[in-house]
């Protein structure tokens, strides 16, 4: 998969959403992405963290939990103007500088 063809579906996806009269300002993105950050957390904490054996469906939720982060990341760069490719080098480039090829 291509990082831009995903932006891009985020950003039809945004498109729609505000169609849909739901919010697309960046703080209320930015605010659904924290919420789905705890959600996350919580899949993490039954899959992972605090059992033993984490079952198939534990771990299914908590990719479907970690491709919704995703998301509202894709969708916070595209509603404040961001290219995520950009963003993705520009990370890469940053890391490598701090802590060689990592």
């Amino acid at each position: 998969m291509d990082i831009g063809n995903y932006q891009n579906y985020v950003h039809e996806g945004l498109i729609n959403r505000g169609e849909r009269g739901r919010p697309t300002a960046p703080d209320a993105i930015i605010l659904e992405m924290v919420g789905e950050l705890g959600e996350a957390l919580n899949a993490y904490k039954h899959a992972r963290k605090w059992i033993d054996v984490a079952t198939a469906t534990e771990e299914a939720h908590l990719g479907e939990e970690l491709g919704d982060l995703l998301w509202y990341v894709f969708a916070v760069c595209d509603t404040l103007g961001f290219d995520v490719e950009e963003v993705v080098r520009n990370n890469m480039y940053k890391l490598d500088e701090r802590y060689g090829n990592i």
